[in-house]
């Protein structure tokens, strides 16, 4: 794959999502990706759906990615990535700040990963963040606390100053959690403190009904807020109530 990469030039754009890969190819194309030609250029990259389950073959791609100095966006979502790997990723990206979007989608990471991203990624340039379908929360049976305490640990403090987009869609849904008081009111002060945040995915979520308020009533505050989206089995509230909160958006 080395070979194939040699003659590229100034390679802004690579996309080998759904492209089959093995743990093996996975490995080439980071030495490929490590060529200060294409090290020095590339902005976007998608290795997204090639469902790689080897947790070394991953690792060596993370660890090329912190040598990508102007990568902007990233999808590595349904693949093995680990807390391991995204833990030395949030680190990478962390020291290059060049990322604005990110999706690591159904890449089996925790509360580890989570609190590494957003510990390395809080005063980046991110825009858009998505973690859909990932095991946040299922070590302690609690689906916020730990992404949304770092407001609470920053007092003060803007955090993700340029996040747009936020995906926490499906995450923990597997153990059925219900978050706590606490948790809600600190995914209130994330919102409270990302202040250009427009937008926040939580279907497939549940919310108890007077913590789904409280957020939308931050949220309807919010200078910048637009779209809450929430499932609508899992909502609460009756169209009559949902229909007073305009960034509320009710999905299947």
């Amino acid at each position: 794959m080395c070979k194939k990469f040699s003659n590229f030039r100034c390679l802004q754009k690579l996309n080998v999502s759904s492209a089959c890969l093995t743990p093996s190819s996975v490995v080439q194309l980071a030495h490929a990706l490590c060529r200060p030609e294409i090290a020095n250029s590339l902005l976007h990259l998608d290795v997204s759906h090639n469902n790689v389950q080897c947790k070394d073959s991953m690792g060596e791609l993370t660890n090329t990615i912190k040598v990508l100095p102007r990568l902007e966006y990233l999808d590595l979502s349904n693949n093995y990535v680990g807390d391991t790997s995204a833990c030395s990723l949030a680190h990478g990206l962390g020291v290059n700040g060049a990322v604005e979007i990110l999706k690591l989608d159904w890449v089996q990471i925790g509360n580890v990963a989570f609190s590494a991203l957003r510990y390395h990624l809080a005063d980046s340039n991110l825009k858009e963040l998505s973690l859909e379908g990932n095991y946040l929360g299922c070590e302690s049976n609690d689906c916020f606390i730990h992404y949304c305490e770092a407001s609470a640990d920053c007092v003060g403090k803007e955090m993700f100053p340029n996040l747009t987009s936020l995906n926490l869609s499906g995450i923990s849904a597997n153990l059925a959690t219900k978050p706590s008081h606490g948790s809600a009111l600190a995914l209130g002060r994330f919102i409270d403190s990302a202040h250009n945040l427009e937008s926040i995915d939580l279907r497939h979520v549940f919310l108890q009904t007077e913590h789904l308020i409280d957020i939308l009533n931050r949220c309807t505050h919010h200078t910048k807020f637009k779209n809450l989206r929430i499932s609508q089995s899992l909502c609460g509230l009756t169209e009559e109530e949902a229909s007073k909160w305009k960034c509320l958006k009710l999905v299947p």
